[in-house]
């Protein structure tokens, strides 16, 4: 169904975050604005009519018994949902986690996107995360526009009222969008982000002191503590690709221009390898090599950031056994191997999601 839905309404996709990010950067760059407006959409999905996403389904699709089908899927109660006396969900909200969520939102925001693009300012939208770019500091028809616009679909923006989540300000002055930290010709980091990163890194070597500790002089549990810190801060600094998509907290901030921050953290990992007495001939990736990589924009041939799609059979089972120490007798059968090792990677890969879900969004 949503792969149906963006062949018949291209605009139902959405963007990357970055994308979004390097099409604010290209504006900025043009020095044509002076202040900024930023709007915060309330209670996104669980506020959209029923009323007007039918509308723009009947627009999008034509046909009625597919509108159906996914006014069917809008519908359908889930944990938290509006549900009536008469046991059926209101006619209210997009549940949230479904494969055709994102798709039914933006399709709901269509009108928004098209008409503000072409309103005479620099428009831009991540999900529910609003900023527009003005030439003067008149935000007045802007707002009145973009409310206009979101009441259509029964949405509103939280008020700018100096809680952070809607605000209006100069572009000489610092401002936030996405997670990146706008500071004139210097783009970086949130500090929030900064913070959870650098608690990321304390936390695998605070684990691997302990597990220093458990081993009680085993070598060979000495060395599976060894290559896990190495494995986890690597996975930390680079990120990776898996199932086809790149993840990662410098694979979302590779636009910063910031490199004091990324020299910073690099320092940090190698104040920490001291600390917590890490044998001196083990080296560990660098932020600075892999933001050069990403930044580049070129397929990394290397293998420095690790594409675990295309990783061989052997590689799994050398990570399954140096990393997280399961035998290599356990490992015989490939299909076991390769099923253990994916499952190894989807929660690496939620937890590298979870760096930037957490502070890059708001």
């Amino acid at each position: 169904m949503a792969n149906f839905m963006r062949e018949m309404a291209p605009v139902a996709s959405a963007p990357l975050a970055q994308d979004v990010i390097a099409r604010v950067i290209s504006a900025l760059s043009r020095r044509e604005y002076t202040h900024f407006l930023k709007l915060d959409i309330q209670n996104f999905y669980p506020s959209i009519d029923h009323e007007w996403l039918q509308a723009v389904l009947k627009h999008a699709l034509k046909d009625e018994s597919i509108v159906q089908l996914f006014m069917d899927a809008a519908r359908a109660p889930t944990t938290g949902s509006r549900v009536s006396s008469k046991g059926h969900s209101n006619a209210i909200g997009v549940p949230q986690g479904l494969a055709i969520s994102n798709g039914l939102a933006e399709l709901c925001l269509a009108h928004l996107d098209k008409e503000m693009a072409s309103s005479g300012v620099a428009y831009f939208r991540f999900v529910d995360d609003v900023l527009i770019l003005l030439p003067s500091k008149d935000t007045g028809p802007a707002m009145v526009d973009a409310k206009r616009l979101l009441g259509m679909a029964k949405l509103s923006p939280h008020p700018v009222d100096g809680s952070g989540k809607s605000a209006t300000g100069a572009l000489s002055e610092p401002f936030e969008y996405l997670g990146y930290r706008f500071e004139g010709p210097r783009l970086t980091v949130r500090r929030e982000s900064i913070s959870r990163i650098e608690g990321r890194i304390a936390r695998a070597f605070t684990a691997y002191k302990y597990a220093v500790i458990r081993a009680k002089g085993d070598a060979e549990r000495l060395a599976v503590a060894q290559h896990r810190l190495v494995w986890h801060i690597d996975l930390l600094i680079t990120g990776c690709r898996f199932e086809g998509h790149a993840v990662g907290w410098l694979v979302y901030f590779s636009q910063i221009r910031h490199q004091q921050l990324l020299h910073h953290l690099d320092s940090m990992i190698s104040s920490k390898a001291a600390r917590f007495g890490v044998a001196e001939n083990t080296q560990f990736k660098r932020f600075v090599a892999a933001y050069r990589l990403l930044a580049s924009r070129r397929p990394d041939r290397s293998g420095y950031i690790p594409n675990f799609d295309e990783w061989t059979i052997d590689q799994m089972r050398t990570a399954l056994n140096q990393v997280f120490g399961v035998s290599l007798t356990r490992l015989a059968n490939e299909g076991e191997a390769k099923s253990l090792f994916y499952a190894r990677i989807r929660k690496e890969v939620k937890d590298l999601e979870r760096d930037v879900e957490a502070v890059a969004y708001r």
